[in-house]
Protein backbone atom coordinates (compact mmCIF):
# COMPACT_ATOMS: atom_id res chain seq x y z
CA UNK A 1 0.00 0.00 0.00
CA UNK A 2 2.89 2.50 0.43
CA UNK A 3 3.40 2.51 -3.34
CA UNK A 4 -0.29 3.24 -3.88
CA UNK A 5 -0.18 6.16 -1.44
CA UNK A 6 2.93 7.57 -3.11
CA UNK A 7 1.27 7.25 -6.52
CA UNK A 8 -1.90 8.95 -5.29
CA UNK A 9 0.16 11.80 -3.79
CA UNK A 10 2.07 12.19 -7.04
CA UNK A 11 -1.16 12.28 -9.05
CA UNK A 12 -2.55 15.04 -6.83
CA UNK A 13 0.43 17.28 -7.60
CA UNK A 14 0.38 16.42 -11.33
CA UNK A 15 3.61 14.42 -11.61
CA UNK A 16 4.23 11.70 -14.14
CA UNK A 17 4.20 8.46 -12.20
CA UNK A 18 6.51 5.75 -13.47
CA UNK A 19 6.94 3.43 -10.52
CA UNK A 20 8.11 -0.18 -10.80
CA UNK A 21 5.57 -2.38 -9.05
CA UNK A 22 5.65 -6.15 -8.98
CA UNK A 23 1.89 -6.72 -8.68
CA UNK A 24 -0.05 -7.77 -11.78
CA UNK A 25 -1.38 -4.82 -13.79
CA UNK A 26 -5.03 -5.14 -12.75
CA UNK A 27 -4.08 -5.60 -9.09
CA UNK A 28 -2.24 -2.29 -9.17
CA UNK A 29 -5.29 -0.48 -10.49
CA UNK A 30 -7.47 -2.08 -7.83
CA UNK A 31 -4.97 -1.18 -5.12
CA UNK A 32 -4.72 2.43 -6.24
CA UNK A 33 -8.48 2.85 -6.56
CA UNK A 34 -9.17 1.16 -3.23
CA UNK A 35 -7.31 3.66 -1.07
CA UNK A 36 -9.51 5.07 1.67
CA UNK A 37 -9.33 7.70 4.39
CA UNK A 38 -7.32 10.78 3.49
CA UNK A 39 -6.94 9.42 -0.05
CA UNK A 40 -10.69 8.85 -0.59
CA UNK A 41 -10.89 10.56 -4.02
CA UNK A 42 -8.23 8.20 -5.37
CA UNK A 43 -10.68 6.24 -7.56
CA UNK A 44 -11.55 9.40 -9.50
CA UNK A 45 -7.88 10.38 -9.75
CA UNK A 46 -6.79 6.94 -10.94
CA UNK A 47 -9.61 6.71 -13.48
CA UNK A 48 -8.98 10.19 -14.86
CA UNK A 49 -5.18 10.27 -15.14
CA UNK A 50 -3.95 6.69 -15.45
CA UNK A 51 -3.35 5.58 -19.04
CA UNK A 52 -1.80 2.13 -18.72
CA UNK A 53 -0.60 -0.33 -16.10
CA UNK A 54 2.23 -2.83 -16.74
CA UNK A 55 3.42 -5.87 -14.89
CA UNK A 56 6.67 -7.61 -15.77
CA UNK A 57 8.60 -10.71 -14.80
CA UNK A 58 11.92 -11.89 -16.16
CA UNK A 59 12.43 -15.47 -17.28
CA UNK A 60 15.61 -17.18 -18.43
CA UNK A 61 15.95 -17.88 -22.16
CA UNK A 62 16.78 -21.33 -23.46
CA UNK A 63 20.44 -21.39 -24.53
CA UNK A 64 20.64 -21.12 -28.34
CA UNK A 65 23.87 -23.16 -28.43
CA UNK A 66 22.47 -26.31 -26.83
CA UNK A 67 18.69 -26.10 -27.22
CA UNK A 68 16.83 -29.23 -28.17
CA UNK A 69 13.22 -30.09 -28.85
CA UNK A 70 11.45 -31.81 -25.97
CA UNK A 71 7.99 -32.95 -24.99
CA UNK A 72 6.87 -31.59 -21.60
CA UNK A 73 4.94 -33.89 -19.26
CA UNK A 74 1.26 -34.21 -20.12
CA UNK A 75 0.28 -33.04 -16.63
CA UNK A 76 2.23 -29.80 -17.10
CA UNK A 77 0.68 -29.22 -20.53
CA UNK A 78 -2.85 -29.71 -19.20
CA UNK A 79 -2.15 -27.44 -16.21
CA UNK A 80 -1.09 -24.67 -18.61
CA UNK A 81 -3.98 -25.47 -21.03
CA UNK A 82 -1.47 -26.31 -23.77
CA UNK A 83 -2.39 -29.94 -24.40
CA UNK A 84 -4.34 -29.06 -27.57
CA UNK A 85 -1.67 -26.78 -29.04
CA UNK A 86 -0.36 -27.99 -32.39
CA UNK A 87 2.99 -27.01 -33.91
CA UNK A 88 4.41 -25.92 -30.56
CA UNK A 89 8.16 -25.47 -30.45
CA UNK A 90 8.94 -26.71 -26.94
CA UNK A 91 12.67 -26.27 -26.29
CA UNK A 92 15.05 -26.97 -23.45
CA UNK A 93 18.78 -26.58 -23.07
CA UNK A 94 21.04 -29.60 -22.57
CA UNK A 95 23.75 -27.51 -20.96
CA UNK A 96 26.99 -26.50 -22.62
CA UNK A 97 30.10 -24.37 -22.12
CA UNK A 98 28.28 -21.31 -23.48
CA UNK A 99 25.56 -21.42 -20.79
CA UNK A 100 27.77 -22.84 -18.03
CA UNK A 101 25.78 -26.11 -18.22
CA UNK A 102 22.54 -24.52 -17.04
CA UNK A 103 20.59 -24.79 -20.32
CA UNK A 104 19.74 -21.09 -20.12
CA UNK A 105 21.46 -17.99 -21.46
CA UNK A 106 20.06 -14.49 -21.09
CA UNK A 107 16.63 -13.33 -20.02
CA UNK A 108 13.46 -12.09 -21.60
CA UNK A 109 10.41 -10.35 -20.23
CA UNK A 110 6.94 -11.71 -19.62
CA UNK A 111 4.43 -8.88 -19.66
CA UNK A 112 0.91 -8.00 -18.66
CA UNK A 113 -0.45 -4.73 -20.05
CA UNK A 114 -3.73 -3.19 -18.96
CA UNK A 115 -4.80 -0.22 -21.06
CA UNK A 116 -7.07 2.07 -19.09
CA UNK A 117 -9.91 2.55 -21.56
CA UNK A 118 -13.41 3.90 -20.83
CA UNK A 119 -14.67 0.53 -19.64
CA UNK A 120 -11.82 0.19 -17.14
CA UNK A 121 -12.34 3.78 -16.00
CA UNK A 122 -16.00 3.00 -15.28
CA UNK A 123 -15.02 -0.11 -13.32
CA UNK A 124 -12.49 1.89 -11.30
CA UNK A 125 -15.08 4.56 -10.50
CA UNK A 126 -17.47 1.81 -9.37
CA UNK A 127 -14.62 0.56 -7.12
CA UNK A 128 -14.65 -2.92 -8.66
CA UNK A 129 -11.95 -5.33 -7.52
CA UNK A 130 -8.79 -6.06 -9.50
CA UNK A 131 -10.20 -9.52 -10.24
CA UNK A 132 -13.38 -8.03 -11.74
CA UNK A 133 -11.39 -5.52 -13.82
CA UNK A 134 -9.10 -8.25 -15.18
CA UNK A 135 -12.05 -10.55 -15.95
CA UNK A 136 -13.91 -7.81 -17.81
CA UNK A 137 -10.84 -6.96 -19.88
CA UNK A 138 -10.16 -10.64 -20.71
CA UNK A 139 -13.76 -11.07 -21.84
CA UNK A 140 -13.38 -7.93 -23.94
CA UNK A 141 -10.26 -9.43 -25.53
CA UNK A 142 -8.00 -6.52 -24.63
CA UNK A 143 -5.95 -8.11 -21.88
CA UNK A 144 -3.27 -10.78 -21.77
CA UNK A 145 -2.20 -12.00 -18.35
CA UNK A 146 1.35 -12.78 -17.24
CA UNK A 147 0.48 -16.47 -17.39
CA UNK A 148 -0.85 -16.24 -20.96
CA UNK A 149 2.20 -14.30 -22.13
CA UNK A 150 4.51 -16.81 -20.43
CA UNK A 151 2.67 -19.68 -22.16
CA UNK A 152 3.21 -17.94 -25.52
CA UNK A 153 6.96 -17.73 -24.81
CA UNK A 154 6.98 -21.45 -23.96
CA UNK A 155 5.13 -22.36 -27.18
CA UNK A 156 7.64 -20.30 -29.19
CA UNK A 157 10.55 -22.13 -27.53
CA UNK A 158 11.94 -18.99 -25.88
CA UNK A 159 11.77 -20.47 -22.37
CA UNK A 160 10.63 -23.66 -20.63
CA UNK A 161 7.44 -24.48 -18.75
CA UNK A 162 9.43 -24.84 -15.54
CA UNK A 163 10.99 -21.40 -15.91
CA UNK A 164 7.66 -19.79 -16.81
CA UNK A 165 6.02 -21.42 -13.78
CA UNK A 166 8.75 -20.15 -11.45
CA UNK A 167 8.11 -16.59 -12.65
CA UNK A 168 4.32 -16.33 -12.82
CA UNK A 169 2.93 -18.97 -10.47
CA UNK A 170 4.29 -17.40 -7.31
Amino acid sequence: MPTARAAAAAVRVDWEVLEPITDPAAALVGELAGISGYYAPAAFLVASVMVVSFAQRLVRRVCPSCKTVYNPPKEALSFWNLSRIRNANFQQGRGCFSCMHTGYKGRTGVYEVLIINEMVQDLILKRKSAHEIARAERENGDFTTLRQNAAEKVIQGVTTLEEAASAVLV
